[in-house]
């Protein structure tokens, strides 16, 4: 795109490198946290070596000052000198040095560089992703380093802005860690540094910072006798939110895996489900699973292919999505179930029941029962082999558990 007007140069507002009709030179348009800036530059050949020059800064210098301005730098490096040195074999290095003077490669700037040319391109239209990481950064990360240039960002600096909440709000602390990485592997791509970055923990920080251990997050689960209870509890109530409840529990999957579920994944007559296992809170799926349907979950879904609707979705909810999760939390408070220790069971906690009833009653080998649960499979060998008859061996567990719901919950 060419900006041929003083009109057009000054409404320019989006990022990239424009024409301005003399040769050579380019009006270069950049973010920066007010909004963007314009600079005039110039590229060409200096000893076979491609070099950019940066001559002013627009609206100071016109369009006429910077043509001028380009002008004379070519008569200079014709004359074999440079306006600052005389050996043009060091206008790079010069350049690169007046740029940290103008203070354009201080992590602020390179943030938002970073920000505007790679990021936004990942993230999606109107998301909540863009203004997450520039909170992060006006929070935890400019107040210690953002007027810093790349080069002078030190492993002292990032550890003392780390360190506050490195153990306080640790998945806080490893997120701004890893965005700041980001930008400064950014800016060494873009050779704006070369130095290493000082916020690799895994080269450096690991020995600056304490080892921080992850507590197991503890998800309350119902006892596996109370399950007849449990089922009796909400007996002749079949809304959507209800059925989704009997399906988590009949087939040990993860709740929003379930929410999900789509006719066209159904295969009632040979009573299976081609599942789709989906990424922690997302839309999209990492893998397709198949789930043995016992003869009381075949139930349910011949009950519900039956009610008039349009959905896609087993359980939908209003319009064309499916029932929501806390649709589901409302109705499992409702029934106010606790677990062994006196908390309110969760509807993941379901996945510890169906566990704790094949360990305790010793139904099948646990590898049979994480291959239900759709676990990943570290030992490779089993993995190939899970291909095989292992799938006939959960299709007979899983009604031996729906039976053994169905019995206590007519007892």
């Amino acid at each position: 795109m060419e900006l041929k007007t003083d009109r057009q140069i000054a409404g320019c507002k989006n990022p990239g490198d424009y024409q301005v009709g003399v040769e050579n030179l380019h009006l270069n348009i950049y973010p920066t946290k007010s909004g963007v800036s314009k600079r005039w530059r110039v590229r060409t050949n200096v000893n076979g070596k491609r070099q950019k020059f940066t001559l002013g800064y627009y609206p100071e210098m016109s369009k006429k000052a910077a043509r001028d301005a380009r002008n004379k730098l070519f008569a200079d490096l014709a004359d074999g000198k440079h306006p600052t040195i005389e050996k043009a074999k060091a206008v790079e290095k010069v350049v690169e040095q007046q740029n940290k003077i103008d203070a354009r490669d201080n992590f602020e700037s390179v943030s938002l560089r970073f920000v505007a040319e790679i990021k936004s391109q990942e993230w999606k239209t109107n998301g909540k992703s863009k203004a997450q990481w520039l909170s992060t950064f006006d929070s935890y990360v400019y107040p210690y380093i953002g007027h810093k240039l790349i080069d002078e960002i030190s492993v002292d600096d990032v550890v003392e802005l780390i360190t506050p909440i490195w153990m306080s709000k640790h998945e806080t602390a490893d997120r701004v860690l890893g965005r700041i990485k980001n930008v400064i592997d950014f800016a060494i791509a873009m050779k704006i540094s070369d130095k290493a970055n000082p916020a690799d923990y895994h080269s450096i920080l690991k020995y600056r910072l304490p080892k921080y251990t992850k507590k197991v997050k503890h998800f309350a689960a119902l006892p596996y006798s109370q399950l007849g209870e449990f089922f009796k509890s909400f007996d002749k109530k079949f809304e959507a939110s209800h059925d989704a409840i009997r399906m988590i529990v009949l087939t040990g999957m993860r709740q929003l895996d379930v929410r999900a579920m789509k006719w066209d994944q159904l295969n009632l007559e040979e009573g299976f489900w081609m599942a789709h296992i989906h990424k922690a809170s997302k839309d999209d799926f990492d893998a397709l699973h198949k789930v043995p349907l016992s003869t009381q979950a075949l139930d349910i879904l011949k009950r519900r292919i039956q009610q008039p609707t349009q959905s896609e979705y087993v359980f939908a909810a209003g319009g064309k999505g499916y029932i929501s999760e806390a649709a589901l939390r409302k109705v499992l408070k409702g029934l106010d179930f606790e677990d062994a220790m006196g908390d309110r069971i969760t509807m993941h906690g379901f996945r510890s029941c169906f566990m704790d009833w094949v360990r305790e009653n010793k139904e099948e080998e646990d590898k049979i029962a994480d291959q239900q649960l759709a676990h990943a499979e570290q030992n490779k060998v089993f993995a190939a082999y899970a291909r095989g008859d292992l799938y006939d061996r959960r299709v007979s567990l899983m009604q031996r558990y729906s039976d053994y719901i169905e019995t206590k919950a007519a007892a």
